[in-house]
Parts: C-alpha cells; sequence; structure tokens
C-alpha cells in the first residue's frame, strides 16, 4: 500500500489531521518476517482545548498490550 514506507522489514504509515482546534495523530508500524507480519504497533495521539489523549497498542504471536493516558487540562 501506498501509505507504507518500508526501511529494512518495518513498514511504517502515519496520519495526521488538523481541524477546529484538534490535532489528531496515527502511527501504524508492521513487522515482517518474510512474507509474514509478526507484529504491529499503533500510536495515537490527540490534542484539543488542553486536553490530550494517547494511545499505544502492540501485537504479536507471544502478547499484546493495549495503554492510554487522557489529561484533561485544568
Amino acid at each position: 500500500d501506498d501509505a507504507f514506507t518500508k526501511s529494512g522489514n518495518t513498514y511504517t504509515a502515519t496520519y495526521t489531521e488538523s481541524a477546529d482546534g484538534a490535532d489528531i495523530t496515527c502511527t501504524t508500524t508492521l513487522t515482517a518476517q518474510g512474507d509474514d507480519i509478526v507484529s504491529m504497533t499503533m500510536k495515537m495521539s490527540a490534542t484539543a482545548e488542553g486536553m490530550e489523549m494517547g494511545m499505544d497498542m502492540t501485537a504479536s504471536a507471544a502478547e499484546s498490550n493495549v495503554a492510554m493516558t487522557m489529561d484533561l487540562g485544568g
């Protein structure tokens, strides 16, 4: 897919959107081994009106993790 750039055995796609005072960035990274995708990482961050939210997800055959952060501001 044209959205991904390749570096070694890693493919990365980043999407950024800014509208109405909100900024969102989402980065997806796929790691290949031969013809197979063996792991995935997705990082998302969003900011708007003094609030911030982040989410990191990882998945592989060995384990999967999700971490979320929220700062609702003042």
